[in-house]
């Protein structure tokens, strides 16, 4: 059994204009052990979908059918108090933007001490010294315990998050773009500290980010998201070697490598699809160079390349998904 079963999720928004259908029948399993990245552009369902698996979803949010299955229990079954319980304590988020996660006025210190007392029947002691144990398996010298986030350097802040996710010795920890506003350098050591932390403590992990290029650096797997469903999913080597959906392709065109030759990096035309009232067919038709009418009429089935490697194209298994780097080039 999966640590997490996620199926034929569909997940939307109230608005003034309509439902917003923010996820859009997504099914992903992740293993204990293992890191799942979801990448895709802003705006296409990763954060919403990692919301709906913490049950924090804002009051117009909904969860219209679909299940979400966590080491055998049913989160979507559970009642408010039955979720706050299980939360952060088997499974907890990196959220995006350490700078907003951190209370001014309290010292960083006292975010993790408060946050295991808040979910653990410790004294104040025994936090404080959970909280000096997370300082150095993050990186972070005891003496900052006692300083205030503006004193901390933005990586320094995302190191202060990153324990107090830890703090109640999850299985499974959700990063939201934990590399967001820091330069090249921080991204590349918070990024080491989470797989260090990973691999000794045997963490599952979904990592969030609009950034092909540091999912493949940190995930074992990938699920790639475009206009809130789940387009194309395998692991990572095959998502690299072998991508079998346009919308792929055009991500890993649009980050430069540091080997080989030289090439022009790739954007696409257009914008993201209307989820309020999509197209009544495959949700990337519109900006897709080889799409034809069946992709603007119908939705593409989710078809199987090999293995555990699925695709959301009509041509998937076609020699035209091959052609199309040649296509963007044009």
């Amino acid at each position: 059994m999966p640590l997490l079963d996620i199926k034929e999720l569909h997940m939307r928004y109230k608005t003034r204009g309509g439902w917003v259908r923010a996820v859009d029948n997504v099914s992903l399993e992740l293993e204990r052990g293992e890191s799942l990245g979801l990448v895709g552009e802003s705006g296409c369902g990763k954060t919403s979908l990692a919301f709906s698996i913490l049950g924090l979803l804002p009051p117009n949010g909904r969860i219209l059918k679909g299940s979400i299955t966590f080491d055998g229990i049913d989160l979507l079954s559970l009642s408010k108090e039955e979720a706050r319980k299980i939360r952060w304590n088997r499974f907890s988020m990196i959220f995006q933007g350490a700078m907003n996660a951190l209370d001014p006025v309290e010292k960083v210190g006292d975010h993790l001490i408060e946050a295991l007392r808040a979910n653990k029947n410790v004294s104040k002691e025994e936090a404080r010294s959970r909280a000096r144990e997370l300082f150095e398996l993050v990186g972070l010298p005891e003496r900052w315990m006692s300083s205030y986030p503006h004193e901390l350097s933005g990586g320094m802040k995302q190191r202060v998050v990153i324990g107090m996710s830890l703090v109640c010795n999850p299985d499974l920890v959700i990063a939201d773009e934990p590399t967001t506003a820091l330069d090249v350098i921080v991204q590349d050591q918070i990024l080491q500290e989470l797989l260090d932390i990973q691999r000794r403590l045997g963490l599952s992990m979904i990592v969030v980010s609009h950034d092909i290029s540091i999912i493949c650096e940190t995930c074992h797997n990938i699920a790639v998201m475009y206009g809130g469903t789940i387009v194309e999913s395998a692991d990572t080597a095959s998502i690299f070697k072998n991508p079998r959906n346009p919308y792929t392709i055009a991500l890993l065109r649009s980050y430069p490598s540091i080997r080989g030759r030289v090439k022009r990096l790739m954007s696409l035309p257009g914008a993201p699809p209307n989820l309020i009232d999509p197209i009544p067919g495959c949700p990337f038709a519109p900006r897709c160079p080889i799409a034809n009418r069946i992709c603007l009429t119908e939705q593409p089935p989710r078809i199987t390349v090999n293995n555990s490697h699925y695709s959301r194209c009509h041509f998937a298994l076609d020699s035209k998904v091959e052609d199309i780097a040649l296509e963007l080039e044009a």
